[in-house]
């Protein structure tokens, strides 16, 4: 019998990029309390066709960014074994999202604007610090999105 996952991250990893918020949040619960992360309120009406329906919220967002900003490439992404998906922008840049925080090269004025969007979608109320674009209350951490 052959099995197509070693492990049980790989098969948490799997299940993430379908679009499966929950193996998403065990990925990320390892270390700390995390929930599944709720569909998000856009702007711009989608169509079903602009929206996948296994796709994660955070995924979502980004390519509605991608659109509003005159990004014509879809946004790439993996999911790692601690749960952070990590973006990589048309310019080589990353944003990993660990569901608590995003991080940003410093020195990347598009990952920055774009990171701290991100964040104001998710949290609405951000702070930024550095490299880091956090919640400023913590609480709401995992109640927004």
């Amino acid at each position: 019998m052959q099995y197509p996952f070693n492990s049980w991250s790989k098969f948490l990893q799997h299940h993430a990029r379908q679009g499966n918020e929950s193996a998403l949040a065990i990925l990320r619960s390892k270390k700390e309390k995390a929930l599944p992360e709720r569909p998000i309120a856009t702007s711009l009406r989608q169509t079903p066709a602009d929206t996948p329906q296994n796709t994660l919220a955070s995924v979502t967002k980004m390519r509605e960014l991608f659109r509003l900003e005159g990004i014509k490439t879809q946004p790439q992404y993996s999911i790692d074994t601690k749960g952070t998906i990590i973006f990589k922008l048309p310019s080589g840049a990353t944003i990993r999202d660990t569901g608590a925080e995003f991080h940003f090269p410093a020195n990347d004025e598009q990952a920055k604007y774009i990171a701290s969007k991100l964040a104001q979608a998710r949290w609405g109320n951000t702070q930024l610090e550095g490299d880091v674009v956090t919640s400023k209350s913590l609480d709401s951490v995992y109640t927004r999105y």
